[in-house]
């Protein structure tokens, strides 16, 4: 045992942790030092690096505290840490990581860097990493010339109740440029409660964007505000679909773009205009079609009206094989000389567009031409919508596209400002879902029909509340099956509406990495992974899969060890 101590005190000496002689477990370690949010109790631990950057990155880096499946935690101070290059996330750690701050408007990640770099860079780890409850600074000193840093790479990562806050302006022609925000997002990550904005006349030059795709994964955008990028969402990864929900963007001269087979699902989204067309949509590779489905959408027109609010081309180019398809349910898009403009070449060999646009408030305008179709027949309105106000893209009482969507739509289940949908907004005793990203609640209910189970209308004039979900989820019926050079499958089935992480950790045999997976279901469903022949190497994996519905709650993690062959 004195030779474990010793061997331990010269350990501590090298790395500069705090090291402690005990079985490996989950480690909450607190930066830069203990404080009373993290208080010395015996279990937490400091890194004794010297400045309070290198202490955060010695423990997202710390190798100590082994495998054992159980996520660590990093609770920082409130206050700010600055690094002097990046803040980086290496190979070491294979344990989950949560890094919380004390509030966004209270820690804050920044950095002195002047060259091409980014503040956070967490491609070069294997364990999937949470930020949350901070803000990242991109200072005014970052690069803004011909190649400018960027706030984030992520692989895999999350980010909640996240501020993203840019001080860099762009800098003078011909090398204009700014910064970039979460500017590389490899294998997908989930983005919650995050808001994306400039100060002092500062913007991001892209919000979320991936150069580098990866092979797996889903990129997950819910609750997410861009108010200062030239361009917001951009979805060209075949491997990873994007997914959006309760996303509102302005400012942005490129709004949402999806290019060269991407699969993206946008709902409750928000969009007022600039310079381009809010949503432009394009497709000259084999890479497969090219899926857009927009559902619930308020688009205005607050920039130049001329341009079209959606935009998908086919141009006439050999490698323009694959073909666009735009669907578009219940939606507002209104001050626009043409609705959309989609244009793909005559030709047997080149892709076509297909677009449906159904129970929308909808000028049915378009220009362009080619091998292309627009189903419009089913349930389409126009006119004005009807809003609260000129910048209030609420409806008013009166408005046309109250109870006017699909009124056999059962998703999604609330509107951009959280609130339940359908809603008897008409008071005809008939409920349906309005067009647009919100849904109107009238000030009062019909007394019939309302509630079941709760008071009367005279004494709970609220609209009902969504019964309290108070059951976890279940992950049942896992099957893995994977042969080398051929590739492979796992399946697994939820018991409801969940957002499932998979991990498949490599057991005993160095060189193989740790493999990830999202996947969200909206109902219970079997759900099947593909794993491409190169995906993994042949020998023994630990698979977990940890399933969360909607109200937080979490399933039992399901664990089994299975052979790639």
């Amino acid at each position: 045992m004195n030779k474990v101590r010793a061997a331990l005190a010269v350990l501590a000496a090298a790395t500069g942790f705090l090291v402690f002689a005990s079985p490996a477990s989950a480690t909450t370690w607190c930066v830069p030092d203990f404080f009373a949010g993290c208080p010395d109790n015996g279990s937490n631990q400091v890194s004794l690096a010297g400045s309070p950057s290198d202490r955060l990155e010695a423990a997202m880096n710390d190798f100590l505290t082994g495998v054992d499946l159980t996520p660590d935690t990093i609770l920082l101070a409130p206050g700010t840490i600055s690094d002097p290059v990046t803040i980086t996330a290496s190979g070491v750690g294979t344990d989950d990581l949560l890094i919380q701050g004390a509030g966004r408007e209270s820690t804050t990640l920044t950095s002195g860097n002047t060259g091409n770099n980014y503040l956070i860079n967490l491609n070069g780890s294997s364990r999937e990493i949470t930020f949350k409850d901070l803000a990242i600074l991109v200072p005014e000193n970052f690069p803004n010339t011909n190649a400018p840093g960027s706030a984030v790479q992520s692989n895999g990562d999350n980010f909640e109740s996240v501020d993203l806050v840019t001080e860099n302006v762009a800098g003078a022609p011909p090398n204009n440029y700014s910064s970039g925000g979460f500017e590389n997002i490899i294998n997908g990550g989930t983005f919650r409660d995050v808001r994306v904005f400039g100060r002092n006349g500062a913007t991001f030059s892209r919000a979320f964007n991936s150069f580098t795709c990866g092979s797996a994964g889903q990129t997950v955008l819910e609750n997410v505000s861009i108010t200062s990028s030239r361009e917001a969402v951009d979805s060209s990864c075949v491997s990873v679909p994007v997914s959006m929900d309760r996303v509102s963007i302005s400012g942005a001269a490129f709004p949402v773009q999806a290019s060269n087979g991407a699969d993206l699902n946008a709902a409750n989204l928000l969009i007022e205009s600039d310079a381009a067309p809010p949503v432009d949509i394009y497709a000259n590779s084999n890479n497969g079609l090219t899926d857009v489905r927009i559902n619930h959408a308020t688009i205005v027109a607050t920039g130049d009206p001329a341009q079209p609010a959606i935009r998908a081309t086919v141009p006439n180019v050999a490698t323009a094989v694959d073909s666009i398809n735009v669907l578009v349910e219940n939606s507002i898009i209104t001050g626009f000389s043409n609705s959309w403009n989609y244009t793909a070449p005559v030709s047997p060999t080149r892709g076509n567009v297909d677009l449906a646009v159904r129970y929308s408030n909808v000028e049915l305008t378009g220009a362009g031409g080619g091998d292309v179709t627009a189903d419009t027949a089913t349930g389409n309105i126009a006119g004005a919508p009807g809003f609260a106000g000129i910048t209030d893209y609420e409806l008013a009482a009166e408005s046309s596209a109250v109870d006017a969507g699909d009124p056999a739509a059962t998703l999604p289940a609330f509107d951009l400002a959280g609130a339940a949908r359908p809603v008897d907004g008409n008071r005809d005793g008939t409920t349906v879902r309005d067009m647009g990203a919100f849904e109107f609640v009238p000030e009062s209910l019909p007394c019939s029909g309302w509630c079941p189970g709760r008071p009367t209308c005279e004494e709970d004039p609220a609209v009902c509340p969504a019964p309290e979900d108070t059951v976890a989820p279940t992950v049942s019926k896992l099957k893995f099956r994977y042969r080398a050079g051929k590739g492979g499958v796992l399946r697994f089935r939820v018991s409801e509406a969940v957002t499932a992480k998979v991990v498949l950790r490599p057991k005993r045999k160095p060189g193989r990495k740790t493999v990830r997976f999202t996947r969200m279901t909206s109902r219970a469903k079997s759900v099947k992974i593909k794993l491409g022949k190169r995906r993994l190497k042949p020998g023994r994996y630990t698979i977990r899969i940890l399933a969360t519905d909607k109200a937080g709650h979490k399933s039992k993690p399901l664990t089994k060890t299975v052979k790639a062959r």
